[in-house]
């Protein structure tokens, strides 16, 4: 699922003496933690291709050997959840194995990343030239959007849960074709406790639930971008969890 339900409905807690107009603000700010959440797909906001039958009745095509290339929108490129260079190549390298762990999938080459706007979404022709002269006819696209949702906790801790989705196409380069689409979510939550008297911040990023016991992990480093690679990450896995599914689906 997108959102995580344990994280908004605490805001709702009632206390005595709350007054209406608290109740009310609180229950706005409910209602746009969960709306902020959705995740409706980028594809076509960002890629522009044919698109055919990519419905989970059309088994995926195989077998696969492609490249893969990462197309960020320019708003989310420029986020402080953005993963910088070595962390995108990093995480790109990974995601490449995850595929090429799964049956009949071969992602032979990573393409340098691009970032488009949604005035000027990336076209077959562009991709095309990208990927001229590799011999590959299909290539994965991976648009990489994200929401983040922050609640002020008890001085001196504030929570921001990160909600990350990657839409996932495979297109056929010559006819400029998208035949199979999917996309996964993942989150992940970083509180942040701040020592006002030593100047000393001490962020831990959990998987969803926040728990006084942990797991967590100590970050070392940006808080936000440290979120935002635990969120993507646990996206990408399961991204590939959704597509070895589809394989299974194959006739």
């Amino acid at each position: 699922m997108c959102g995580n339900s344990r994280f908004w409905p605490r805001l709702l807690v009632m206390k005595k003496g709350i007054s209406l107009e608290a109740i009310r603000l609180l229950a706005g700010v409910a209602i746009f933690g969960v709306a902020g959440c959705a995740s409706p797909s980028y594809l076509g906001k960002y890629v522009s291709a044919v698109t055919t039958d990519t419905s989970r009745s059309q088994s995926l095509p195989t077998p696969l050997r492609a490249g893969l290339i990462l197309v960020t929108p320019e708003a989310e490129a420029a986020k402080e959840t953005a993963l910088p260079s070595d962390l995108r190549e990093k995480w790109l390298t990974r995601l490449q194995q995850q595929f090429n762990a799964l049956p009949d999938v071969q992602v032979l080459r990573l393409f340098p990343p691009l970032v488009v706007s949604s005035n000027m979404p990336v076209t077959p022709e562009r991709l095309r030239e990208v990927a001229k002269g590799s011999g590959l006819e299909k290539l994965f696209v991976v648009v990489p959007t994200s929401r983040a949702a922050t609640r002020v906790l008890p001085y001196p801790h504030i929570e921001t849960q990160l909600f990350v989705t990657l839409d996932l196409a495979l297109l056929e380069l010559a006819p400029g074709r998208i035949v199979f689409a999917e996309s996964a979510q993942g989150d992940y939550s970083l509180l942040d406790r701040y020592d006002g008297v030593k100047d000393i911040r001490y962020p831990r990023i959990f998987y969803r639930d926040i728990t006084t016991s942990g797991p967590f992990e100590v970050v070392d480093g940006n808080p936000q971008v440290a979120l935002g690679e635990a969120a993507f990450r646990e996206a990408a896995d399961q991204l590939s969890l959704k597509v070895r599914e589809r394989l299974k689906e194959a006739p």
